[in-house]
């Protein structure tokens, strides 16, 4: 089968490179043009198995593979009998091979992260029946974000005819020519364990003898191996964090003692115990540091921050003790950052008083530092990221016109900076402006929120005139182009919208043609999938919308196979089962709503059971919206109801709130309408009225115009025909077509008597 033959074999692939070629079939590099992914095809010749049991043996594989969804694991997509070959499709993953990543450097913490994914495939492989049977430190690759993979399963080894392990990497049974086993692949994982760690750790070093055992039946389970490796990193956390603990208590019993020595004494003694002193400060700083500059990044990204807590706690009452004028300005500022992380880490836990008073006490530090020495810039910078820490605190805890404030100090600082080296300041420039919009944005004020995001899009875009299109900057500007895009949605401006949103798209997936594992950037893609959706429903093209949610749903799903455990993702997720529900209700379609938006339900309620953010709340509630909306058209008023009460009783607590008024709004207004349709016209009535008093103010400081039309169908259902007039009209101008809202385009359809058609 040629190259070309090989491509065309497989709907929607195109081949890339060609990866091995050899008697038994070929290995390529092709692009999913369907999916927009690259990936990699393995063809077989059938023939070319030495038994049908072996060519069984990797069908099962890669059939078991297919539905592991293990976040360590390549997934494999297809199978295929074509032309007389066997075609498997799989995930492509670039990346550092282990024995590479080894030779750069790798710390212990890396180390160990590495070891337990590997464990925790093996020990799921195993328990689905799968021996992997050629583990060597070349089974390992590190993708660029980190992500840890396992390869070279049989079904996925890119190898075709020779051995897919030296010698050297095999057990003893398999070198006398036996069959591969459980216990094989243990022996091989102790050999890898022993090229990451040595012998010289006494940490891992009777855990890689164990799985060195000569006899099979002695080797310990792959379950085994990553219960003892989690155990391992828990120790070295608890080491760390109460080494750290000492070490400053051992500052405060030197330091303290040597600095209250009687400076009667010769001088020469008095140095010498300020010296020593010095030395234990500088000890305590570096212990507590490395707990926030190591450990806090590790235990942030598997959502464990709950072993920082009470350490971090300890931290902040040490630095506290600490004044200003007792430590070098060099050292003021290293604290302050220091002090900085220990908020973020109050701030993630909900700990909203303590965190901003810690990120303050931070703030207090570096100005202290950079006014000692105030021709230093990087002092400068620290100062300034201090307050821009603070400000995004602020705005986490819903104090928005606080957190505008803060910004706007943190912009005048860079500022200042931007004069003497531009260049190195303008992207930082860039996050500010990107920071005071989204507050603005959180309160409405859309006319205000719009020229700064503007500005940090227009800056973002110079830095990528003469900075390395990397990663964060792509994902910088990326959410920036949909920020913009909503902000003109809010702002009535529907083609503006749409057009920027598109802009957006464009830009993001010329990116992913040449980076298709950067999942990051993919969840960027499916939020402006999301909003080209809403500006679509807004236009009334409820075709367009329908492809956007589509594209939306399938990027989020896959996303959430390679990795299922990911709060961000499963957030998206839910969003776009709402969306999706939306665009099904829309079309009739009232069992399928229910059930996406159900899904969606479910994985908010689990989110919101650890974490308590505002954002997330009102986001259930929205949910919760959807399904009265879904109820009442599938007509189960009794259903519309218990999920319109269940919407206004979340937003409760923080009801009085800016950004939970549109989704209280919208949730008295669906509640009203069950209620009416139960024949409740008293509790009807209540609900619309107190919808108007949300709205009245709402929409006097926003000029969105999903928030006119709710206040115009409050109006509408409340029998105010006149006073709903007006904003017909102004609807109407801006192009306004939502499908569910009857009298967006013409405002004629009132009648005369005080009701309208349809309500």
């Amino acid at each position: 089968m040629s190259v070309q033959q090989f491509g065309a074999a497989i709907d929607r692939i195109s081949v890339v490179s060609v990866v091995d070629e050899g008697r038994t079939g070929r290995v390529v590099i092709a692009s999913d043009h369907l999916l927009r992914r690259r990936v990699v095809v393995k063809s077989l010749r059938s023939g070319s198995f030495e038994s049908e049991s072996a060519r069984k043996r990797l069908i099962d594989e890669a059939r078991v593979l297919s539905n592991l969804d293990h976040p360590n694991v390549l997934r494999i997509h297809d199978f295929a009998e074509k032309n007389g070959h066997d075609l498997i499709t799989f995930e492509f993953a670039d990346g550092t091979s282990l024995p590479a990543a080894l030779e750069n450097g790798l710390d212990f913490s890396d180390k160990l992260r590495i070891a337990t994914a590997v464990a925790s495939v093996l020990a799921t492989a195993h328990r689905k029946g799968i021996v992997h049977g050629a583990l060597s430190p070349r089974s390992v690759l590190i993708a660029e974000d980190g992500a840890i993979k396992v390869i070279d399963f049989l079904s996925t080894s890119t190898q075709l005819d020779g051995p897919r392990a030296g010698l050297q990497w095999q057990s003893p049974e398999q070198i006398r020519g036996e069959r591969v086993t459980r216990a094989s692949d243990m022996y091989a994982f102790g050999l890898l364990l022993r090229e990451l760690f040595g012998n010289g750790d006494r940490d891992v070093r009777g855990l890689i003898s164990s799985f060195l055992s000569e006899a099979a039946t002695d080797r310990p389970t792959a379950a085994v191996a990553l219960e003892r490796l989690e155990r391992l990193a828990q120790r070295r956390v608890r080491r760390i964090r109460n080494a750290a603990i000492a070490g400053a208590a051992l500052f405060f019993l030197f330091a303290g003692a040597k600095y209250t020595v009687d400076l009667r004494r010769e001088r020469g003694e008095a140095l010498r115990a300020q010296r020593e002193a010095e030395y234990r400060r500088k000890q305590a700083n570096e212990l507590v540091t490395l707990i926030i500059d190591d450990v806090y990044p590790k235990l942030e990204a598997i959502g464990r921050l709950d072993v920082m807590h009470a350490a971090s706690s300890k931290a902040a009452g040490y630095y506290a003790m600490l004044g200003a004028d007792t430590l070098s300005p060099l050292e003021a500022a290293a604290n302050s950052e220091a002090i900085t992380f220990i908020g973020k880490v109050q701030i993630s836990r909900g700990d909203y008083d303590n965190g901003l008073r810690t990120l303050k006490q931070g703030i207090d530090l570096a100005e202290a530092a950079a006014r000692r020495d105030s021709n230093n810039d990087e002092l400068r910078v620290i100062a300034a990221s201090a307050h821009a820490s603070l400000a995004v605190a602020l705005g986490k805890a819903g104090r928005y016109s606080e957190a505008i404030a803060e910004a706007r100090i943190h912009a005048r600082m860079i500022a200042g900076l931007a004069r003497l080296n531009p260049r190195k300041f303008l992207r930082e420039e860039g996050e500010v402006a990107n920071h005071i919009g989204a507050f603005y944005d959180r309160l409405e004020d859309s006319a205000r929120a719009l020229p700064e995001l503007e500005r940090a899009l227009s800056i973002l875009q110079r830095v990528m005139s003469f900075e390395k299109t990397d990663k964060p900057l792509v994902l910088e500007v990326g959410i920036q182009y949909n920020k913009v895009g909503q902000v003109l949605l809010k702002s009535g401006r529907l083609n503006d919208a749409q057009a920027r949103l598109d802009e957006g798209r464009v830009f993001i997936e010329a990116y992913l043609l040449n980076n298709q594992s950067d999942n990051g950037v993919y969840m960027l893609l499916a939020g402006i999938y999301e909003s080209l959706a809403s500006v679509a429903i807004a236009k009334g093209d409820l075709d367009a919308a329908s492809r956007h949610v589509a594209h939306e749903y399938s990027i989020t799903e896959n996303l959430i196979r390679f990795e299922p455990g990911n709060v961000d993702w499963s957030r998206r997720m839910a969003s776009a089962l709402r969306a999706q529900a939306a665009v099904l209700r829309m079309r009739g379609e009232f069992d399928r709503a229910l059930r996406s938006n159900a899904r969606g339900i479910e994985i908010l309620e689990a989110i919101l059971a650890r974490s308590k953010e505002m954002l997330l709340t009102r986001e259930l509630a929205d949910s919760e919206i959807e399904q009265a909306r879904s109820w009442l058209a599938a007509g189960r008023p009794r259903a519309a109801a218990a999920s319109a009460d269940h919407a206004v009783e979340i937003l409760e607590p923080i009801k009085d709130k800016i950004v939970a008024q549109r989704a209280r709004a919208n949730a008295l207004l669906v509640q009203g309408r069950a209620r009416a349709a139960l024949g409740d016209a008293a509790g009807a009535a209540a609900a619309w009225g107190e919808a108007l008093r949300v709205l009245l103010p709402l929409d006097a400081i926003s000029q969105d115009p999903r928030i006119t039309e709710a206040h115009a169908s409050a109006l509408m259902f409340l029998g105010r025909i006149e006073e709903a007039q007006p904003l017909l009209r102004e609807l109407t101008a801006a192009g306004y077509r939502n499908p569910e809202f009857k009298f967006s385009a013409n405002a004629e359809e009132l009648t005369g008597n005080g009701k309208t058609k349809g309500a």
